[in-house]
């Protein structure tokens, strides 16, 4: 193993400021705390305008319409700021194939300072129908590639670094026709090459749409029971940019309604493990035996229903380490009267359903979850969760259309929900759907952006205040992946140790700022930063300076 000498930095750190939260939830309820956590929406001027289009008329009322689209953070010219890419929906007319709609690219050029680069990037022509996006450098060459999910199709715009995409799914082999949502890249054989993991939904087409009523006969969009499930497909690299359908091969099953996927190392036995979050049926967790072969194991591990056994309408998902154990943990946001899930890593493949006593076990009893993100909002050193929630048919029975989001601040073991002004983003309700997190501003807050149907994207930066240290770190892969998807890196500070892994997809139908944010505690010292590569290599960082940004490249020579 080859190691770097560790020099520790002592700074003494101030906390965010808030005044004192309420008193503990109980097991079954969430507490709104006050706080002054301040999240507002900078839409309006920055440039950032695009409005996802479901396409769905009063004359039609299809599943497809539900979906919405998602969020891809990127830095496509590597200026080091972050830029955003929407996927567009599409259009839809009874009886007719579903039409595309243009995609867009936003180019940040200053702090929260957009321009629409869509069409001069040569991205914004669409195919068919949109719906997801997964960012990732599959030709290792250092800048980021993007691929588009939809009702008919992939689309995989290579990066010719000079500004400009090229789309290339059919000189890749990528030959999905399918109804795909989310979308993950991971290197899932260890050959330093990514391969991709696409989750599709269900059958549903013009000549598959039955009537759906509501309880009082309206005409209403169809559950997903009425389709039966499309079969995943897994995509592995060949080594010459090509890829080829490895599904068989590698050991999928058939069925799942998918629509969120996350790829991580979750076993921690040195390769890439899959999570899929299916909506009303079990959900997938596929453990990869290192050879080649993936298991699934759901229902074993206990990551395929909810805690009575329940098969969950399952949307986003995330990997955190909620509790601070060094094992990654997975955060998925269901339908309503379904408890959110918070699956507890216990080791050797065993989680726990950890809702009921981390206090969110009622969280979601009128909310439908979808985009959803695990980070330290606060920077002290664990992890929050925040979830964009809006209903899927037109006219509930229970709950509303446009939904609040959720900001979940984590307490330790337990997490509470914090309140907002009515005025404020989080005050207000919307059709959410796709949300993904990026540090806009390199200032070491954590901002967000919010895709929603048929409503314009929302662009939330983080003005909390917070004087707690803090080091943010882009990893850069030699031998492992360029993109270093399944990376973990473990920061021992005298607080006590944190972890994070860099999970290839999570959301829903969306992509985060892929750097890693790690958040000091107050009066808290750094002391050691490891970095443990997919390559198997584990390298030492030297901790020399703090609230900034570093490149991580791993040695060409690692060696284990």
């Amino acid at each position: 193993m080859r190691t770097l000498v560790v020099s520790t930095l002592i700074l003494l750190s101030i906390g965010c400021s808030r005044s004192t939260p309420d008193p503990q939830p109980s097991k079954d309820e969430v507490s709104d705390p006050i706080e002054t956590i301040q999240l507002d929406d900078v839409t309006a001027g920055s440039g950032v305008q695009f409005m996802y289009r479901h396409g769905g008329l009063e004359t039609t009322n299809s599943i497809l319409e539900a979906l919405g689209g998602g969020v891809g953070i990127l830095d496509y010219d590597r200026d080091g700021h972050c830029d955003i890419f929407f996927p567009g929906g599409g259009v839809l007319a009874a009886g007719e194939t579903p039409g595309p709609r243009p995609s867009g690219l936003f180019r940040q050029h200053s702090a929260f300072q957009f321009d629409d680069v869509s069409d001069d990037a040569s991205i914004a022509s669409s195919q068919f129908y949109t719906h997801g996006c997964a960012v990732g450098d599959f030709d290792n060459d250092g800048f980021d590639d993007l691929l588009v999910t939809g009702y008919g199709g992939l689309q995989l715009f290579q990066n010719q670094g000079d500004g400009t995409f090229r789309e290339t799914h059919v000189d890749r082999g990528l030959s999905d026709s399918l109804w795909s949502s989310s979308a993950a890249w991971g290197d899932l054989d260890g050959d330093g090459n990514l391969d991709l993991y696409v989750v599709h939904y269900v059958d549903w087409s013009w000549e598959n749409d039955p009537d759906c009523t509501d309880s009082s006969g309206v005409a209403d969009i169809c559950p997903p029971r009425s389709f039966s499930g499309v079969d995943d497909v897994l995509y592995m690299a060949n080594g010459d940019g090509t890829f080829r359908d490895a599904s068989e091969e590698m050991g999928l099953v058939p069925g799942g309604k998918g629509l969120g996927v996350t790829v991580a190392d979750l076993d921690l036995d040195g390769d890439l493990d899959v999570y899929v979050a299916n909506d009303t049926v079990d959900n997938f967790y596929y453990v990869n035996d290192g050879n080649g072969k993936l298991s699934e194991t759901g229902t074993i591990a206990g990551l395929a229903t909810d805690d009575r056994g329940v098969p969950n309408g399952s949307m986003g998902v995330a990997v955190l380490d909620f509790n601070r154990d060094q094992r990654p943990d997975l955060w998925v946001a269901n339908y309503e009267n379904e408890s959110f899930a918070l699956y507890r890593n216990d080791a050797s493949n065993v989680f726990t359903h950890a809702s009921q006593s981390a206090g969110i076990y009622r969280l979601n009893s009128t909310n439908v979850g979808f985009g959803t993100v695990a980070c330290d909002i606060d920077r002290d050193g664990d992890e929050d969760l925040v979830v964009s929630n809006g209903h899927v048919i037109k006219r509930p029975t229970s709950g509303l259309v446009k939904q609040k989001p959720i900001l979940l601040q984590n307490e330790g073991n337990s997490f509470q929900r914090v309140a907002f002004a009515e005025d404020d983003y989080f005050g207000q309700s919307h059709l959410g759907r796709g949300l993904a997190s990026a540090d806009f501003d390199n200032n070491g807050m954590l901002d967000f952006v919010f895709s929603h149907n048929n409503a314009d994207a929302a662009l939330i930066r983080n003005r909390t205040s917070c004087e707690t240290h803090w080091l943010g770190v882009r990893l850069i892969g030699r031998r492992s992946n360029r993109s270093a998807i399944g990376a973990k890196i473990y920061l021992q500070t005298s607080a006590g140790p944190q972890f994070r892994t860099l999970a290839g997809g999570g959301s829903y139908l969306s992509h985060c700022d892929p750097r890693v944010l790690l958040g000091i505690p107050a009066g808290a010292t750094a002391e050691s930063l490891r970095v443990v590569w997919p390559s198997g290599a584990e390298q030492q960082i030297e901790i020399d300076q703090l609230d900034r940004y570093i490149d991580v490249i791993e040695p060409a020579d690692a060696a284990n």
